[in-house]
């Protein structure tokens, strides 16, 4: 009779907890010293119960290649991979309530795996091997004024041409692209909440499609073939502008922006200005800096 109770009682624990705890396994030992450390738990079997309840997970510069066994993680909200060597992003696919993720450093190329974390409002995705951003475009519904979330995405020295997956980002306030391969920035056109935009290291000419985003308070565009710059007149919060070593010769859409003066910073060595005392860009510079803006010249 003893043992009777004794297995209805173990029934009914059973079946309080849904089932037998699984001990999850870890083949990669950076992932499992991150997840051990996170846990509290430097010994034993790890199981999956002990992982359902971690919010935040710091695995960044570990040496990882695999992450087999993070998908147990079901409540991670914010996840650091940064810095380590991974390929494969499938076991991230099921971590549907992530709302921020750093994997840049890696040798990351296909984005696939990420088309179900829509609920993202931070993505880190620099220093990989992307060129196609089209898997995130599934993150745009239409008929959700709210979709997709994200507002935070870095995707600097990757190998990017195309921006076309990009253009329904609407609720974007910081994008960098810098050190990527990018000509037609068009797709960005839209992106009306922008506050900062880095396109430092590009390969580009026309900056029209920025001269809508009027909410841009930070914009790099180092390094480029930018030689008009009459779409910036209406950018009127700018308070740091990045046009080092392009091909500007004419100053006078700085001048034209009546939101450029007290204490902002304006970047533009390494154009095709004449600087020379008397001439136009001389006295551009000179009616900027009387409006209190700080500007940079870097004469030769």
């Amino acid at each position: 009779m003893l043992r009777v109770a004794l297995t209805f009682v173990f029934i009914g624990i059973v079946a309080s907890f849904g089932a037998v705890a699984d001990v999850v396994h870890f083949p990669d030992p950076g992932l499992e010293a991150a997840i051990r450390e996170a846990i509290g738990q430097p010994g034993g079997g790890i199981y999956d119960y002990s992982l359902k309840d971690l919010e935040i997970l710091d695995a960044s510069s570990r040496g990882i290649t695999n992450l087999e066994g993070i998908e147990y993680c079901t409540g991670l909200v914010e996840l650091d991979l940064r810095d380590n060597d991974i390929e494969d992003l499938s076991p991230l696919s099921t971590l549907t309530t992530l709302t921020e993720l750093s994997l840049s450093g890696n040798r990351i190329s296909d984005l696939t795996p990420l088309t179900g974390l829509s609920q993202l409002l931070a993505l880190r995705l620099a220093e990989n091997e992307i060129t196609d951003l089209s898997p995130l475009a599934t993150w745009v519904n239409e008929e959700d004024p709210d979709s997709p979330r994200l507002q935070d995405l870095e995707l600097d020295d990757n190998a990017i041409v195309e921006l076309i997956p990009l253009s329904g980002f609407r609720h974007l306030r910081k994008l960098t692209l810098s050190g990527n391969a990018i000509e037609d920035i068009t797709p960005l056109a839209g992106l009306t909440e922008l506050a900062l935009l880095n396109l430092d290291s590009n390969h580009i000419a026309d900056i029209q499609a920025i001269a809508g985003l009027t909410k841009m308070k930070v914009l790099v565009l180092n390094g480029n073939a930018i030689e008009d710059i009459t779409p910036l007149v209406g950018l009127t919060g700018l308070f740091g502008l990045w046009l080092n070593d392009n091909q500007t010769t004419d100053l006078q859409p700085l001048v034209e922006n009546p939101g450029i003066g007290y204490m902002d910073r304006i970047y533009v060595c390494g154009n095709s200005l004449d600087l020379t005392p008397g001439s136009a860009a001389e006295a551009d510079i000179q009616t900027l800096t009387r409006r209190g803006a700080y500007v940079y010249e870097c004469p030769g």
